[in-house]
This record gives C-alpha cells, structure tokens and sequence, in this order.
C-alpha cells in the first residue's frame, strides 16, 4: 500500500467541531475544526465496555473526574447492576463545554483549564459510522472560546454518588461568542 494511502487510513477515529450561530431560527456555520485529543478516560471506557464479562462478576475501572478525584466507575456488577442502567435515581447526562484556555491538550487532561459554559448534551445522532451530539450556549458576556470538550457523568461503583468525566479535550483557534448570541455547538465522532 503507498506510504499517503496509509497515513490516509491511520488514526480511523475523529472528531469534528462545528460552531453555529442562530440567527432569525436558522444555523449559520461560523467554524469547523478538528477536535485531536480523547483522553485516557475515552480510551479507558472504550476498551472496558469491550471487555468480556462473566456472571456474577463485578467490573470496575478507574478513571478521573473532573475535580481529578479517581473514581470507579462500574461496568458490571452483581446482581444485576451495570453502568448504563443503574443509575438509583441519579441523571447521567453528556455535556459538551467551552473554556478560554489554549494550553495544548493532552491525553492525561481530565477537565478545561478554563471553563466558561457547559450546556447538557442533545443526541446522540447516529448516521453512517458517525455519532453527533449538539448543545445551545447563549453567553452573557463575550467569550473566547480557545478549548472544547466533552464529558460524561457515571455511577461511581462504591458509595453511588456521581462524577463528570472527561473524554475529549481540544484546542481551538480563537472563536469569539457574542453576548446574547445563541449559538449550537456540535461534536461529530467517525468512525472509519
């Protein structure tokens, strides 16, 4: 296979940013970029909830919070019990969060540098190997959005309390939302 037909096909997940301004009940695109950086929390999920599970056996895997606490968070437990479905009255909500930092992300990141918003996540959307969720920020004030990211709330595994976990965290080029300026921020995972 030629050397760029390979460098093609590597790194077969991805993640697509795209910023939208409303404006009279229409998205205007105002920005799209790459997002590069899932985080060991990403990765960690993603191997664990491929893993082999037996009956009967709990199955827990460590990760770090966004106060950068770790935490287990359980996959399988007994009786019954597993992370999608045990949330004893818990919401488990994703959210997606803008900040104003441009440290460069790194694998080991476990929340923004500089949080501004955070919005509850809609979706997912399911299309064609791609996974999209969107959220709506109406600033008060202007922002400067330098990082993005993408977090999930679980069960942890002991006491039943729950954490928000980071699994993407990226740098963007300065993007500035208006005070009062709705905008829809929208995250697409491929898969190829």
């Amino acid at each position: 296979m030629p050397e760029r037909a390979m460098k093609e096909r590597e790194g077969a997940m991805k993640a697509i940013l795209r910023i939208y301004r409303v404006e009279r009940g229409r998205k205007i695109l105002e920005r799209e970029e790459k997002l590069n950086t899932f985080t060991n929390n990403f990765v960690k999920f993603l191997a664990y909830s491929l893993m082999s599970l037996h009956a009967d056996e709990e199955t827990v895997q460590a990760m770090t919070a966004i106060d950068g606490s770790s935490q287990n968070v359980r996959l399988q437990g007994q009786a019954a019990t597993y992370l999608l479905n045990d949330t004893t009255g818990l919401d488990l909500p994703l959210y997606i969060s803008i900040g104003s930092d441009n440290t460069p992300a790194s694998r080991d990141d476990y929340a923004l540098k500089n949080l501004q918003m955070s919005a509850e996540a809609s979706g997912p959307t399911i299309t064609n190997g791609t996974i999209k969720y969107s959220a709506n920020f109406t600033p008060g004030t202007d922002i400067t959005v330098r990082e993005v990211g993408l977090s999930k709330v679980w069960r942890e595994a002991g006491a039943g309390s729950s954490y928000e976990f980071l699994l993407l965290r990226s740098v963007i080029s300065d993007f500035t939302m208006s005070a009062g300026t709705t905008y829809v921020v929208e995250i697409t995972i491929s898969l190829s």
